[in-house]
């Protein structure tokens, strides 16, 4: 019986939620001030400010007495989203002293611009069964601008630039300092209502310019100078070397898939099974949700774990493949967003404090809006973060109503010594089945109005699909991983390895292309 005096807990109410998740409502701040900033653009800077103003001095003001604190949270919070609406701004409305974006024009001018590659040159080849001209194959990357040729001279800019090379990409590597030689312009602006806006996706994720090389001859390379830019270099050499693990895999298709899983670079060859991953569901799952990160570092987790380490120095460990990871991969939102929240997550562990998921996804959404706010805008951000915040908060939910009553019979249920696989098929195994359905749905319910709103599909069966394929995803980017750190360690075992890898990619590949074929499979709304 309970003792009557003892008094009653009481449930945790909005206050001791906001003291376990702090950095939710900052987030909160963060997406309604850069809401803000890009919708009311035309009245300029100095609204954001006063707001920012008035909402500091009312913040001060109310910590002088505890009464008032609840107002000085507001007025935080308000001060939050002024500074946040003021940051987007600056960002979309106004173009540095020496960013490249002073020296292009509506139409294309002759330029000639040092800089570094920044992304693995993508070889673009057109279709070969189409009567008429074929358009020779062009090579797309990004290149970080240093200088730009002036009539006085090389003068310093900066920005960045989508290259667009007449030629294939051979003599090309990601990271090497170059001299290039075309036509720099700006995006145009959309003249039909279904055409793409690649103005506004090129302020979303930082694009300044385009610039057109007609030749190869029309490329320089240039040599370091620097410490930091060999440094830079360097690090880039070791990229396109793990990347290299994969090349021949499965007759380079299945390397170029693998690479794009672990890696998160793209390939012409894959612009096909990309359309289909988009097109079943698939898309917003395996890859927009940081899935393989997950799978990479939880194997490391339970390697450590095997080897009878604590689970301090295992997060450290995590830590550190984690870190090695992020220097190795693209840095695109979703991966930033999931190694974010996994570094908060590792280091919590580490300090010995206790975690929370929905804290870490609000830190890292803090530190990628004030990065750069207007990818805000972007599918792959909204997705990101909305599925993962659906998993968080909709997936106990999801899994209490859904298996309640087997949940009941289970804790009735009393096993005996000789029945121990019995007991890991009603526990272990069956949460492992109801955590997959239940994450699946909790996801669904926040990709279903978003691909609706972006992509005009409706994927009635995607949750399935991506229950039954997780298994094989997990199984190809483990072998994926194991291959690129045993690479260079052991050849043999490294390319078996990626063999192995190769074919379940390409396996995985066949399975998204049969589940295209069911009908009713994918409906579209526009």
């Amino acid at each position: 019986m309970d003792d009557p005096s003892r008094p009653t807990p009481k449930p945790a109410g909005p206050a001791k939620f906001i003291v376990r998740v702090p950095m939710v409502p900052v987030a909160l701040a963060m997406v309604l001030g850069t809401l803000a900033g890009n919708a009311a653009s035309g009245l300029g800077p100095t609204p954001f400010l006063i707001v920012a103003v008035a909402s500091f001095a009312a913040a001060l003001a109310a910590l002088t007495r505890r009464r008032f604190h609840p107002i000085a949270k507001v007025a935080a919070f308000i001060l939050i989203a002024a500074i946040a609406g003021w940051h987007s701004y600056q960002r979309s409305a106004t173009i540095p002293t020496r960013s490249i974006a002073r020296f292009t024009d509506t139409d294309s001018t002759l330029a000639t611009v040092q800089g570094r590659l920044v992304s693995v040159p993508t070889l673009s080849q057109p279709a070969s069964d189409l009567p008429g001209y074929q358009p020779p194959p062009r090579t797309t990357f990004l290149l970080e601008v240093h200088a730009i040729k002036t009539p006085s001279g090389f003068r310093a800019a900066r920005g960045t630039l989508r290259v667009t090379l007449d030629a294939p990409d051979d003599p090309l590597i990601a990271g090497e300092l170059a001299e290039f030689a075309g036509w720099l312009s700006r995006f145009d602006a959309p003249k039909n209502p279904g055409e793409f806006d690649w103005p506004g996706y090129a302020h979303a994720i930082g694009l300044d310019g385009a610039l057109s090389v007609p030749s190869i001859d029309a490329v320089t390379p240039l040599p370091e100078t620097r410490l930091a830019g060999q440094l830079r270099r360097d690090l880039w050499r070791l990229r396109n070397a793990a990347r290299a693990q994969f090349a021949g895999a499965d007759d380079g298709f299945g390397g170029d898939f693998l690479t794009a899983l672990v890696f998160g670079s793209r390939s012409a060859r894959l612009d096909l099974l990309r359309e289909s991953m988009v097109n079943v569901g698939l898309a917003q799952f395996l890859s927009i949700s940081g899935l393989h990160l997950g799978i990479l570092l939880g194997f490391v987790y339970l390697l450590c774990r095997l080897a009878m380490l604590s689970s301090r120095r295992s997060a450290a460990v995590v830590l550190v493949v984690l870190a090695g990871y992020l220097l190795l991969a693209e840095p695109r939102p979703a991966l930033l967003r999931s190694g974010i929240m996994a570094a908060t997550l590792a280091l919590a562990a580490m300090l010995g404090r206790r975690t929370a998921t929905l804290n870490a996804l609000g830190v890292a959404c803090t530190l990628l809006l004030a990065i750069n706010p207007g990818q805000l805008f972007l599918p792959g951000f909204q997705l990101s973060f909305g599925i993962v915040a659906g998993i968080i908060l909709l997936q106990k939910p999801i899994q209490r109503r859904l298996f309640r009553r087997f949940l009941k019979l289970r804790g009735l249920m009393v096993f005996r010594h000789n029945e121990a696989w019995r007991r890991w098929a009603h526990f272990t195994l069956a949460n492992w089945l109801m955590g997959g359905i239940s994450m699946s749905l909790a996801a669904y319910v926040v990709a279903l109005p978003l691909a609706w709103l972006h992509f005009g599909l409706i994927t009635p069966y995607a949750p399935l699909l991506a229950l039954l394929l997780t298994p094989v995803l997990t199984v190809t980017l483990i072998a994926g991983y194991l291959a690129m750190v045993l690479g260079p360690l052991t050849h043999s075992l490294g390319a078996g390895l990626a063999q192995l890898a190769g074919l379940s990619a390409r396996g995985l590949t066949q399975l998204v292309h049969w589940a295209g074929l069911l009908p009713g499979f994918v409906i579209e709304v526009r």
